[in-house]
């Protein structure tokens, strides 16, 4: 099994999505891993967008693997 990963490709900005739908990215797994900032998990209309369509058609399993970032204000906090 050949696993592949992407990482941060922020579809919730309009440029990025535009990007990968004119640049399609090259197919070198089985299995895809998209770790870090990928879109906002609470963005309703995400889950449709033509990525995942992509990855779905391309990948035996496409796994998220999200990105915590703690921050507000500046301040590191757990909480």
């Amino acid at each position: 099994m050949r696993i592949q990963y992407m990482s941060d490709l922020h579809l919730e900005f309009q440029e990025n999505s535009r990007y990968l739908r004119y640049n399609e990215l090259p197919v070198t797994g089985d299995v895809l891993v998209l770790a870090g900032d990928i879109f906002y998990l609470k963005d309703k209309t995400a889950p449709v967008m033509n990525f995942w369509k992509w990855a779905s058609k391309n990948y035996r399993q496409v796994l998220i693997v999200p990105h915590y970032c703690p921050v507000k204000n500046g301040n590191w906090s757990l909480k």
